[in-house]
């Protein structure tokens, strides 16, 4: 989801190693630029997507249930 709103990997490094270190141990890489034009509720759902605790990934179910997606129905629904 998030390559598909900014175009870009959430997280960068010099190496394969490097990646996998950075996803384990940052915060996703949210430049300004990339992000000005992404709805708060889009941005929300990315960051509760790359959670790194386990027990705090949000389930299946509540992703589906986001103000994101209900807001996008809405949208094209209308």
């Amino acid at each position: 989801m998030y390559i598909l709103l900014t175009g870009y990997i959430p997280f960068t490094g010099s190496s394969v190693d490097s990646v996998f270190k950075n996803i384990k141990k940052k915060d996703p890489w949210m430049d300004i630029k990339e992000w000005r034009g992404i709805s708060i509720e889009a941005k929300d759902l990315v960051i509760k997507c790359l959670e790194k605790i386990p027990a705090k990934w949000i389930k299946i179910a509540e992703v589906l249930e986001h103000d994101w997606f209900k807001n996008e129905k809405e949208t094209y629904l209308d």
